[in-house]
């Protein structure tokens, strides 16, 4: 499937996971959907990031896809915070990589979406310009960032 092809699937996939996403955010949701819901978003997010950085490597990524990618990214960043409501970490009895240091240490989970989201929006910014190089070290900077959740917050495999 072609780069572009992917980036269709990824947005139904989005707009999918994000509405049900909005919804666990209200807990109205059981916390085994709110769990499931930022478990889809999250394989999503790292289609969105696998997508961006092989066609920067490849030179075959348009500022169009660039864009729409990174905007996606951004959506995800914007929202991430809520998608750990109470009552939804390895407590709840269901299957979670989220660690309990999410609810723990809510200040330093909230400074490492911070950062997230910071450079999410550099991501958005240089893919706006279409500038390859720009668009491969704004990448990079988001796969960093990506590492200050994953490494305090996320249980390894």
């Amino acid at each position: 499937m072609s780069v572009l092809g992917r980036g269709s699937v990824f947005a139904v996939a989005f707009a999918a996971v994000l509405g049900v996403g909005m919804v666990a955010s209200a807990q109205q949701a059981a916390p085994a959907d709110v769990i499931a819901a930022r478990q889809q978003a999250m394989k999503a997010l790292g289609g969105e990031m696998k997508a961006i950085g092989d066609g920067a490597k490849a030179g075959s990524l348009t500022k169009a896809d660039a864009t729409a990618r990174a905007a996606r990214i951004g959506e995800v960043a914007n929202q991430m915070g809520s998608w750990f409501p109470a009552g939804t970490g390895p407590d709840s009895g269901i299957k979670t990589a989220a660690l309990p240091a999410i609810w723990e240490k809510p200040a330093d989970y909230k400074t490492a979406i911070g950062e997230f989201r910071a450079a999410a929006a550099k991501l958005v910014a240089a893919a706006e310009t279409g500038d390859n190089a720009a668009i491969q070290a704004a990448h990079g900077d988001v796969g960093k960032s990506c590492g200050g959740c994953h490494r305090p917050f996320r249980q390894r495999n």
